[in-house]
């Protein structure tokens, strides 16, 4: 039952409550019933801002599948590493099982679990017959931001404007410089502001810097590790991805992080969705943990995994199986199983050939009296009939596809079965 549960909760939460599909549904009700909401905020005195009640949903519907797989682990695995099987096909209709619980879509980033059997089946196609698993190896680690980079920040005592963490927002009025950025003895490049007491620092400072993404299509696994002292909330598009050393809840501009530290790194994954193909925008708010800290320090860097274009194997059968070690990519091959037939050398004086492009024969007219030979390309006559001068079909269902010859007495015609 334990093995069933988790195989199951590891489906869902890559799909039926991935954030692509919870924030989808999101934005359409919210959609319906915007228009209602200050009636209803009026009726029942209501404060809260509806965009921003919305942004907090998609928040925690971005956050909830990680948070769900760590909690599984740590609670039934010894906490072991989420790994990513990543599903897809040539073929729409695709579909799959996995460890004999059916997959609802037709390409999907499986999240399961380092260390776990897994057994993979491909489904069958009406019309098509599956061919071959492509299977790929581990990706490519590529860097998106690195340490050291240039980033613009904001140090006075006040919160930049609400939407201060979107790419609209205009910030050519604040600084520059590279990072590390901070202040005091902690080995930062840029030195940045703290107001003018030094037993009452400002508590937070707002960090901005754009990044760009190309074939984002072709590219899984996005993480981001802060360095900071003391705490941080980190932003990517205006939606929060982690936190380190912050508590929960609501984080204001006085707030201050939970401990003191001299610098703690700490990583966390971006969902691939809330990442758009070209410019992006990265938004970093750091906090002191009390007023008269003696020192602040910021730096980020931000990476992905980019696939790998050739298959490191092809395996023939429907099932593939074993220990999930790392994340790999799988991709499903279907061929169309329809039969074409075509037919060369046509028109004979006495035998005509008529081909069709859609059923599993072909017509011959034959006033040579001779009968119809079908041989293989070894010689071994496969088929043989008499055919008279009406225009007979000759059936091909018992036939492999492949090149055969068409015999009628010393005349020869080529018919491809496909």
């Amino acid at each position: 039952y334990r093995n069933r549960f988790i195989d199951l909760a590891s489906i869902h939460l890559s799909s039926t409550f991935h954030p692509d599909r919870t924030i989808h549904i999101m934005d359409s009700i919210a959609g319906k019933i915007e228009n209602q909401i200050v009636r209803h905020k009026n009726r029942w005195w209501l404060s809260q801002n509806f965009d921003s009640e919305i942004s907090k949903m998609k928040s925690f519907a971005n956050q909830r599948p990680d948070y769900m797989l760590k909690h599984i682990s740590d609670m039934y695995l010894r906490s072991v590493p989420v790994k990513t099987i990543n599903i897809s096909s040539n073929n729409v209709k695709a579909n799959y099982l996995f460890n004999d619980q059916k997959l609802i879509d037709n390409q999907i980033e499986l999240n399961s679990f380092q260390g776990r059997n897994f057994k993979i089946e491909a489904g069958n196609i009406s019309g098509y017959t599956f061919k071959h698993w492509e299977v790929y190896g581990n990706s490519n680690n590529v860097s998106i931001v690195s340490k050291n980079e240039n980033w613009k920040y904001f140090d006075e005592n006040n919160k930049p404007a609400s939407f201060w963490t979107l790419s609209s927002y205009n910030d050519n009025a604040w600084k520059t410089g590279n990072a590390p950025l901070g202040y005091g003895g902690l080995g930062h490049t840029t030195t940045i502001g703290y107001g003018t007491s030094s037993s009452n620092k400002y508590p937070t400072a707002y960090f901005r810097k754009k990044f760009s993404i190309s074939d984002l299509a072709n590219k899984d696994i996005f993480q981001i590790t802060v360095y900071v002292d003391d705490g941080a909330v980190v932003f990517v598009n205006g939606q929060e991805v982690g936190r380190a050393n912050m508590a929960s809840g609501t984080i204001s501009h006085t707030g201050f992080a939970t401990t003191c530290n001299n610098g703690v790194y700490t990583t966390f994954d971006v969902p691939k969705t809330i990442l758009k193909e070209g410019t992006n925008q990265l938004a970093v708010e750091v906090h002191q943990c009390t007023a008269n800290s003696s020192d602040l320090i910021m730096d980020l860097e931000m990476s992905c995994k980019e696939s790998l274009e050739k298959p490191a194997e092809i395996w023939e059968n429907a099932v593939y199986s074993g220990v999930l070690n790392d994340a790999f990519r799988l991709k499903a091959i279907y061929e169309d199983n329809s039969t074409s037939i075509s037919l060369t050398n046509l028109n004979e004086s006495l035998v005509n050939l008529y081909p069709t492009l859609v059923d599993d024969y072909f017509c011959i007219e034959n006033a040579s009296g001779m009968p119809v030979k079908i041989i293989n390309i070894s010689g071994m006559t496969l088929l043989k009939r008499q055919c008279d001068s009406n225009k007979e079909k000759v059936m091909l269902n018992n036939i492999q596809k492949g090149v055969y010859i068409v015999m009628v007495g010393d005349k020869s015609f080529k018919v491809i079965k496909r």
